[in-house]
């Protein structure tokens, strides 16, 4: 019985052990005037570790390579050209590599003759590469709970920010964005100040920079839940009442205290946006 146990127990590290392993397949040409088709490979781990293979040929696949991060050096046959690329070795996965003075990598599941030009930038890595980064606007509704603005009658707001986000334990990512923001608060006819005048239209208007932290968890490479904070630096706070061709303005009403919580929730290119100012900024 100490036997079956053993040998089940061992079975089990055994397996354990394989699973954490991957695969390579390089497909490589270095096409100038190199006398031989074969050709010397290196991988190189963030530990420094380094794995080495001689007299590769194009399509040969090297086998059970300790998943993570490697530079990967190709070394031709008379070591006249040499090409280094960064590969990741996923568990359970075989990586295709093909070189022919351009390269890409895709991954078993794929048919490696239809590649994508934009494999890179669409390549989440787990350990150097960031899993967002560029811009995205967004329109709003803003919603009076606390009917603290009785006369409102509407506003929106607008804002376009700039990003980046680095993971760092699947599936959760830290990040920041920059950018600015306009918003419109409309009001009824009667004077906000004066309840004996009335005009057309009266309303609100603001411009802001913005800086934002956020924590962020991302489901198949795109963000699922993200929570942070904003600080908005006015530029400019405006109130005006216009009747007819009048029109009156009165500038320099923002305060320094427009800071936020936020909260966004969907998937892809879709997303419910919610968020808290903690004081009147106005």
């Amino acid at each position: 019985m100490k036997k079956l146990i053993f040998t089940l127990t061992a079975t089990a590290l055994m397996h354990l052990v394989s699973a954490q392993t991957g695969n390579l397949i390089t497909h490589v040409d270095f096409v100038k005037d190199v006398q031989c088709v074969t050709f010397n490979v290196h991988l190189t781990n963030a530990q420094n570790s380094l794995l080495s293979y001689r007299n590769v040929n194009s399509g040969d696949t090297l086998r059970d390579i300790p998943i993570g991060m490697y530079d990967v050096l190709f070394i031709s046959c008379d070591s006249s050209y040499t090409y280094s690329q960064k590969i990741e070795i996923a568990e359970g996965k075989t990586r295709n590599f093909n070189y022919t003075n351009t390269s890409r990598i895709v991954d078993t599941e794929y048919d490696p003759l239809s590649y994508n030009n934009q494999y890179y930038d669409d390549y989440y890595d787990t350990f150097y590469k960031p899993v967002f980064f560029g811009a995205h606007f967004q329109f709003s509704r803003g919603i009076d709970y606390e009917s603290l603005n009785l006369d409102l009658l509407n506003n929106f707001a607008f804002d376009y920010t700039f990003g980046h986000d680095i993971l760092l334990t699947k599936p959760i990512a830290l990040g920041y964005e920059i950018g600015f923001g306009f918003t419109q608060a409309n009001f009824v006819n009667t004077d906000l100040v004066d309840p004996q005048t009335v005009h057309e239209r009266q309303r609100f208007t603001t411009f802001d920079f913005s800086i934002a932290g956020m924590t962020s968890i991302y489901i198949n490479d795109s963000r699922m839940l993200t929570l942070g904070a904003r600080y908005r630096l006015p530029y400019f706070a405006r109130y005006a009442r216009i009747t007819g061709n009048e029109k009156q303005s009165t500038g320099g009403l923002h305060k320094y205290n427009d800071l936020a919580v936020f909260a966004m929730l969907g998937y892809d290119w879709g997303h419910v946006f919610a968020e808290y100012r903690f004081d009147q900024f106005l």
